[in-house]
C-alpha cells in the first residue's frame, strides 16, 4: 500500500470520526434544552424573545439556590390545562418557612423580592422535603397557585435566564 493511499484512508477515517462526534454533541446539546412556547406568559421579561430555548442543567435540590430559575414539567390539572414546560424563580428551599401576610410572600419572615403583592391568600403550610417553593409574576402555575413543586417535576436549573 502506497503512502498516499494510507494517508487518504487516515484522512477519511478522521473526517468520519469528526462527523460522528459532531452528531453526538448536537444530540446531547439539543436534549439538554427547553423551549419557551410562544403562548407562554407566566414569566414576562420584556427583553426575552418568545420561543427561545435555554440550556438546562439538572441539579439535585441540595445544590439549587434561591433566585435561580428552574424549568419544570406541567402536568395536566383537573381542567385539562398544563402539559408543557413551566419556568419560575426559586423563592424557598426545603427547610425554609413560607407564609403570606397581607398579600406579601414571606420567606423566613423576609418579603420575597420577585413576588409582587397579591390578593389575600391563606398562609402556606410547611412544605415537604424534596420540594421547592417557586414563584412567577402572575402565579398561574407557581407554588402559590399549585403548592410546593415536587422534585419529580423539576427538569433543571435554567442557564442564563434574563
Amino acid at each position: 500500500m502506497s503512502p498516499m493511499t494510507l494517508l487518504k484512508q487516515v484522512v477519511s477515517y478522521l473526517i468520519l470520526l469528526g462527523i460522528l462526534l459532531g452528531l453526538v454533541w448536537v444530540v446531547k446539546h439539543l436534549l439538554s434544552r427547553v423551549t419557551v412556547s410562544s403562548d407562554y406568559d407566566e414569566i414576562e421579561v420584556p427583553e426575552v424573545d418568545h420561543s427561545p430555548s435555554y440550556a438546562v442543567k439538572p441539579l439535585p435540590l441540595s445544590e439549587m439556590q434561591t433566585d435561580e430559575v428552574v424549568a419544570y414539567s406541567l402536568p395536566r390539572d383537573r381542567n385539562g390545562l398544563g402539559n408543557g414546560n413551566g419556568f419560575a424563580w426559586i423563592a424557598a428551599l426545603p427547610g425554609d418557612m413560607v407564609s403570606i401576610s397581607k398579600g406579601v410572600l414571606l420567606v423566613n419572615n423576609v418579603p420575597e423580592a420577585r413576588c409582587a403583592a397579591m390578593p389575600t391568600r391563606p398562609d402556606c403550610p410547611a412544605f415537604p422535603v424534596g420540594h421547592l417553593f417557586v414563584v412567577t409574576p402572575i402565579h398561574a402555575t407557581d407554588s402559590i397557585a399549585r403548592g410546593p413543586l415536587p422534585q419529580s417535576l423539576i427538569i433543571g436549573v435554567v442557564a442564563n435566564f434574563p
